[in-house]
């Protein structure tokens, strides 16, 4: 079975994660502790990569070239700019996009210069997987769990574009200006 690398970039992201992990085993490298075990029988490798793109970049790096993951999933807290997704809700990538990167005027903003697009699709399977996980997962939650103003929902799993960045998206100017993408 595949290895999975899952990364969060904190803590508090990851504690529920290594939690529930099985056979855990700890290992120092590249100044960033892994744990590897099983989650659900399924053999995995958490790590914490810290903020930002180059940290997760290396973090990633690792992971494939000394643990040798075939497949890697980001999760962790974020904020939402589509207009259905409420807090508590799940948000499953499909395709995504580098919302601070500007290589203008040399290349057309959000474009990653020469790969000549500016968003790139999730593995299908892996997207559809998670998917179906997230909705299994919910059925356990317990109704309006983290938002009370749900009265009795369940929260919603969404699959599509998620928009990363180094720039925190912190005013009404600049989520108009991601949406726009």
């Amino acid at each position: 079975m595949a290895t999975t690398g899952i990364l969060s970039a904190l803590a508090q992201e990851q504690q529920g994660l290594l939690a529930q992990l099985a056979h855990a085993r700890q290992v120092r490298r590249a100044g960033r502790d892994f744990w590897l075990g099983e989650l659900h029988g399924a053999p995995v490798v958490l790590a914490l990569s810290r903020i930002g793109k180059v940290a997760a970049a290396t973090t990633a790096t690792t992971l494939i070239e000394a643990f040798g993951v075939e497949r890697i999933v980001f999760t962790g807290v974020a904020g939402a700019l589509g207009p259905d997704v409420r807090v508590g809700d799940v948000v499953v990538a499909s395709h995504f996009v580098q919302h601070d990167m500007d290589a203008s005027p040399l290349f057309p903003r959000f474009e990653i210069p020469l790969y000549r697009q500016a968003q790139f699709a999730c593995d299908a399977r892996l997207t559809s997987s998670l998917v179906e996980a997230c909705r299994r997962a919910m059925v356990d939650l317990p109704r309006a769990a983290t938002d009370p103003s749900r009265s009795g929902l369940l929260p919603t799993v969404h699959q599509g574009l998620i928009a990363s960045g180094d720039r925190f998206i912190a005013t009404a100017q600049i989520s108009h200006d991601v949406r726009q993408a």
